[in-house]
């Protein structure tokens, strides 16, 4: 735009001088200059409009990030911590997600995701539940137990909010965008992870003295979810934390 604004005004300056010359020589210079400026101006107009649309995510949508490949199979490592007033217990295993189905019409796509459990990737993993995700250019929608809820808004945009439940009869609750296209960096596990290129949605964040509630979930561009946090913990004075927290991280 401040490329557009100076060519602009370079033009209307050298046309000035095309037609109020000092001298006739001057005149005829000036329309030579102002027929140059103008091949040049639109030449740099494309060029700045072309590079405009190759801007990466926000005017293609951000789909990137919600890759759908049929018969495509995801393993994560889920670690499960149950915090209770005396103790708390640690369980680890596994989820591998599965697409069974892709369903394509006008311009819907619906993928159903089977969804099996395991304590070790040795062991034969047992379906537990099905759920579907629906994805167009206007949004990603997830089916979870007959009930809709909105994952994301398309196209994805920084710092944008949405109502999660906007598709089923609970009551509304904001989600928000707080990182696209960037490395996010998380401490919710033994080590610092850091995933490159991603968009992290937050879909519940309360955190104080008292309650520590927050789930949000990352994904990367073609490769979909990597890694998910949600979490509910209370502290009283004199107490243990009570709650529990699941992470979970694709493998």
């Amino acid at each position: 735009m401040l490329l557009r604004k100076s060519i602009l005004k370079f033009e209307a300056l050298v046309l000035k001088f095309t037609y109020y010359p000092l001298t006739k020589e001057s005149s005829i210079l000036g329309r030579s200059l102002f027929a140059g400026v103008v091949f040049m101006s639109s030449i740099l107009l494309f060029s700045s409009c072309v590079s405009d649309k190759v801007e990466p995510d926000k005017l293609y949508g951000g789909i990137d990030y919600f890759p759908f490949y049929k018969s495509d199979t995801i393993n994560y490592k889920v670690i499960e911590i149950n915090f209770t007033v005396s103790k708390s217990d640690t369980n680890t295993y596994f989820v591998r997600e599965k697409m069974i189905d892709l369903i394509e019409k006008d311009n819907n796509k619906t993928a159903i995701i089977a969804q099996s459990y395991s304590k070790t990737l040795e062991e034969t993993f047992k379906t537990t539940k099905l759920y579907s995700i629906l994805l167009n250019n206007k949004e990603l929608v997830y089916k979870i137990d007959d009930k809709s809820y909105l994952y994301s808004p398309l196209p994805v945009e920084k710092g944008i909010s949405f109502d999660q439940n906007l598709y089923n009869s609970e009551a509304p609750k904001l989600a928000s965008i707080d990182n696209l296209a960037s490395n996010v960096m998380v401490n919710d596990f033994d080590s610092k992870l850091v995933f490159n290129n991603a968009l992290q949605i937050v879909f519940e964040k309360k955190i104080n003295a008292i309650e520590d509630i927050y789930k949000h979930m990352i994904y990367q561009s073609k490769k979909g979810l990597v890694f998910e946090l949600n979490q509910s913990i209370n502290r009283q004075p004199n107490q243990l934390p009570i709650g529990y927290k699941i992470i979970k991280i694709r493998l």
